[in-house]
């Protein structure tokens, strides 16, 4: 490695791109990632509208007739998706608004399933309830995690945490030590 690439591996404080990556702000950062991410709740989604669930291997089995079909699945979870992303979840999002969420989220979903009823293949007024319930529930859980910044504030405060202790470990160090990036 020549002395440039060295330079460019290197922070400001002197860490190398290894030293940067095993730090906790670094692996905290994955977990806000992690935390947020809300790819399997729409997978299980998915399974459940499909009548489908995993096995113990991963391997997905079906549990019965599907609650309606792919039409009405994509079309289920694109305005499940609209709120149940990172952007509701990391929201400041207040009483009135989370109210004023629920009833439009709710009043859609009902209006979409009663006029593409047949479209979507849904045999019974069960089943159109059952797709509402778990469809309403999974976005009433995402939309709570916004409220008054509940994720937000509980992720913020674990940052500040976290901060603290690398700040007070990297004073504790010597000056020669700060040269040192394998220190």
């Amino acid at each position: 490695m020549t002395e440039t690439e060295y330079q460019d591996d290197m922070d400001d404080g002197g860490r190398s791109r290894v030293q940067q990556i095993q730090s906790p702000v670094h692996a905290y950062g994955s977990a806000i990632i992690t935390l947020t991410d809300t790819k399997e709740v729409l997978q299980m989604a998915e399974l459940t509208f499909k009548s489908q669930r995993p096995d113990e291997n991963g391997n997905v089995i079906s549990m019965g007739k599907p609650l309606m079909n792919d039409e009405g699945i994509t079309s289920v979870l694109g305005l499940i998706h609209s709120l149940l992303n990172q952007v509701t979840v990391m929201s400041n999002i207040n009483k009135q608004q989370v109210e004023a969420i629920l009833m439009n989220f709710s009043d859609t979903l009902i209006t979409d399933l009663m006029i593409n009823r047949i479209q979507y293949a849904i045999e019974s007024k069960s089943a159109r309830n059952k797709i509402l319930t778990i469809s309403s529930n999974i976005v009433q859980m995402a939309v709570l995690r916004g409220y008054e910044e509940g994720d937000k504030r509980f992720l913020k405060g674990n940052v500040q945490e976290i901060h603290s202790t690398v700040t007070q470990s990297q004073k504790s160090r010597g000056v020669l030590s700060r040269l040192n990036p394998w220190s």
